[in-house]
């Protein structure tokens, strides 16, 4: 369920980031008041799949973040996400195998092949593989290292750079949005970052969620966030602010001509309340 989408744009200087408020399963589904994004030290987490899954790496990215002693760069953020994803699957998929025996994931990494016999130590690892892929957690990672802006998904499959398109969608509307950035990325610019202006990636960042609503799974209810490099505030779109671009998406939406006959009034709407870089 969900959609997430995030936007870098003026340049590599902002991210405009997007996403529903939806949570279900396989039997039920709501529109809830979460936040699908966490925001610390100039980096945003956003994130779909299971709640409890993709909730449990947010919080251990972060607190690896939180303490480290350097600036924490793009090559860094990548690494520690994918450290904190293998460690919490491997920790929660291995809970049913190895609490029986009372033990953790890393005592058993540390002293399993002495405690078990190399059969059943080739069965309890086999068994934890097998219960990993029912991990579900996707994140879109974004924000600013020493110098570039970064932006990266990462799920089962490992990290992958988004960087050089300027744009990223996970969820079950990760289709449906990545086709109107696509759209945005041949009608507005080559590169979304390095030419389109704040306005413009706004529009089309919450167009491509707003577009994703036809897929199952995805709410209506909108939060709309827009990072600044050099600050760690991150503005939020209130919902008049949200209401107000839907209408003019659905209302003015003309192929190759949307953002630029709605970019002023944006402008206009947001232009006193949005930090200025500093």
């Amino acid at each position: 369920m969900t959609v997430c989408v995030a936007a870098i744009c003026e340049r590599g200087n902002r991210i405009v980031m997007a996403s529903d408020t939806q949570i279900g399963d396989d039997a039920l589904s709501a529109d809830t008041p979460v936040s699908k994004f966490l925001s610390f030290k100039n980096w945003t987490i956003m994130f779909a799949g299971k709640l409890g899954d993709s909730r449990a790496v947010v919080k251990a990215i972060r607190s690896a973040v939180e303490g480290s002693s350097s600036t924490v760069d793009d090559v860094a953020m990548m690494h520690i996400a994918t450290r904190a994803y293998k460690s919490r699957s491997a920790e929660m998929a291995s809970f049913p195998v190895l609490s029986p025996h009372n033990l953790s994931h890393d005592q058993f990494e540390k002293d399993g092949k002495k405690r078990f016999t190399p059969s059943e130590h080739a069965r309890i690892t086999r068994e934890i593989s097998q219960l990993g892929w029912s991990f579900d957690a996707q994140l879109l990672v974004c924000g600013w290292g020493q110098y570039e802006p970064t932006l990266f998904t990462l799920d089962q499959k490992g990290p992958i750079p988004r960087d050089a398109e300027g744009f990223a969608a996970i969820g079950t509307g990760e289709m449906a949005a990545a086709t109107m950035m696509m759209y945005a990325s041949k009608n507005a610019l080559n590169s979304f970052h390095i030419d389109t202006n704040l306005w413009i990636g706004l529009i089309y960042t919450a167009g491509a969620k707003f577009f994703a609503e036809r897929t199952d799974g995805v709410g209506k209810n909108t939060n709309i966030r827009i990072a600044t490099r050099g600050m760690e505030q991150v503005f939020s779109l209130s919902s008049d602010d949200i209401e107000t671009l839907r209408h003019l998406w659905n209302t003015r939406m003309q192929p190759g001509s949307a953002a630029n006959n709605t970019q002023d009034e944006v402008a206009e709407m947001l232009r006193d309340r949005i930090p200025r870089q500093t």
